[in-house]
């Protein structure tokens, strides 16, 4: 029995309805997935694997890259692999390979470079998935959606850095605690053997034959003492004698003698403009620093032929500059005075640039090490910093910068070593726990006249001091003590007596102990090893200028 006309045609009309309806249904979800895909700020596309081409592109994609999808027409299969950075070609690959070998993957995620329209490499993080497959499940058109995360991959790289700098100045510093407190206790080793050594040298007629040991043994222990202030240099401890200083007119009157310590092949350029703003310095110390440069580069060169140049300038270092330096310790932004030194050497990777001023640290086969490391310190100790550049076979440069002062400083004077007949008088307390140093001061006190008492530490020191209420006429006090170092020492002796002269010996700088207790009373600073007539020479200065 076959249906009646009435029903089939109400059965197509049923069909056509539910068809229309459903096609409504697809085109108003059509258009829901393409406005989301429009308003997306993530760009999105579809590509098709077979013609290598684009299918489409939503308009976050040419916000973000500046491409469309016509800019695709007509290139050659290889265009969009060439904008990819050739450094990350080989990651993309292996993402898309995954994926596609993978029949059931769901989707990979790469982070790669690729060139803008404008030219410039920015960093894209990508999720691709598949997107329509062939009849043998071969994957032929993928979906990928993208973000720029250059700025992301930036603050990762600034909070690296930071993290770097960070650990490598807490790494400086524990070092140069450590050099200090070395070059310290040497120091006060030191001070006992060159005075007593001195001493014996004054007691000896010429003609002695142990004279001769004795000037060896003297000697040797100033080359001692010279190390240890290489050790405080380092730890910024050094011992500066500041002044204004031209630094061009300073690099030039040692420029002769840099010829005597670079190689024979070496070429030496000059570059000094005089008219430079000066720097607030120690002479003798960036002396120092122009020849550990100039050696360190001559040992680049090796055997070569090479140039050395060297010049300084000004230079106006911003935040962002400064932050690529070795010593970013809140140094202010303005204008610095630089000591530039580059040579045509081998070069250095970044994992050496990273060790290079470590102390002990050394490329050459011999050799302390400590030159780049002391370097440091001094810069430290100037308020400057350091910027290197270096490339494998392409040299090196180091730019040694030194802040700008607008005024002259005054000039620190140094002490003096030589000999002298004064006399004194009265009564001295010697407070060092190194039993050598006390002995050496109060025999080189007896000998000019005065009287000596001593004490082993800061406690010792105090009650001697009230037992002798009224006679002490100065305290030589070690700055440091056990059980009361020699900066509370000399609190509780100014509340007993506040016109006391006191000493205070140190084998730390003199200058950095004379900025601690500037404005406190302190009489002078003595810096360890010192030879007898610096100490009776500092002491004859002290008593005269208090009227004793």
């Amino acid at each position: 029995m076959t249906p009646e006309p009435d029903q089939d045609r109400e059965q197509l009309l049923h069909e056509i309805s539910r068809l229309r309806s459903r096609e409504a249904e697809l085109l108003q979800t059509t258009q829901f997935l393409r406005r989301v895909t429009e308003a997306s700020p993530n760009g999105l596309f579809v590509w098709d694997l077979t013609a290598h081409r684009p299918v489409y592109f939503n308009p976050a994609v040419a916000a973000i890259t500046g491409y469309s999808a016509a800019d695709f027409e007509g290139v050659g299969p290889d265009f969009h692999i060439n904008l990819v950075h050739t450094d990350d070609r080989s990651a993309l690959a292996d993402a898309l390979g995954r994926l596609l070998v993978e029949r059931e993957g769901k989707y990979a995620e790469v982070t790669f470079r690729q060139r803008y329209a404008d030219g410039q490499y920015r960093w894209l993080h990508t999720r691709i998935t598949p997107f329509t497959r062939a009849a043998d499940g071969q994957t032929v058109q993928v979906l990928g959606v993208f973000q720029d995360v250059t700025a992301a991959k930036q603050t990762e790289a600034d909070r690296k850095r930071l993290e770097e700098q960070m650990q490598h100045a807490q790494k400086l510093e524990s070092l140069g605690v450590l050099a200090g407190g070395i070059a310290h206790d040497f120091n006060n080793l030191l001070t006992g053997v060159l005075g007593n050594a001195s001493l014996a040298l004054m007691e000896l007629p010429r003609e002695s034959p142990v004279r001769n040991f004795i000037q060896q043994i003297e000697s040797s222990a100033w080359r001692a003492a010279d190390l240890t202030q290489q050790m405080l240099a380092y730890a910024g401890r050094g011992k500066f004698v500041i002044q204004p200083i031209n630094l061009s007119r300073l690099i030039e009157g040692i420029a002769k003698l840099f010829q005597a310590v670079v190689s024979k092949k070496a070429t030496l350029r000059f570059e000094f403009p005089l008219q430079l703003p000066d720097v607030a310095g120690d002479a003798t110390q960036l002396r120092q620093v122009a020849m550990n440069l100039i050696t360190n580069a001559s040992d680049a060169l090796g055997d070569d032929i090479g140039v050395i140049a060297i010049r300084t300038g000004v230079v106006t270092a911003d935040k962002a500059y400064l932050s690529t330096t070795w010593l970013t310790d809140d140094l202010p932004e303005g204008r610095y005075v630089f000591l530039e030194v580059s040579d045509t050497g081998c070069g250095m990777g970044p994992a050496t640039v990273e060790r290079i001023f470590d102390p002990f640290f050394s490329t050459k086969f011999t050799g302390r090490g400590l030159g780049l490391a002391a370097l440091l310190g001094i810069v430290r100790g100037h308020h400057g910093t350091v910027k290197v550049y270096s490339e494998p076979g392409q040299g090196t440069t180091f730019k040694v910068l030194f802040p700008c002062v607008e005024e002259p400083q005054p000039a620190v004077t140094g002490k003096s070593a030589e000999p002298s007949a004064w006399r004194g008088q009265g009564l001295v307390l010697v407070a060092d726990d190194e039993k050598s140093v006390r002995g050496l001061a109060k025999t080189v006190l007896r000998r000019v006249g005065f009287d000596a008492v001593e004490a082993g530490n800061g406690r010792e020191c105090l009650e001697l001091f009230r037992e002798h209420e009224g006679k002490v006429v100065a305290v030589l006090l070690d700055l440091t003590m056990p059980e009361m170092n020699g900066e509370e020492t000399f609190r509780e002796l100014r509340m007993l007596q506040p016109d006391v002269r006191v000493i205070m010996m140190s084998g730390y700088s003199e200058g950095e102990v004379a900025t601690r207790f500037a404005g406190k009373g302190l009489a002078s600073v003595l810096q360890k090893p010192f030879h007898p007539s610096e100490l009776i020479q500092t002491l004859r200065r002290v008593l005269e200028q208090g009227g004793g």
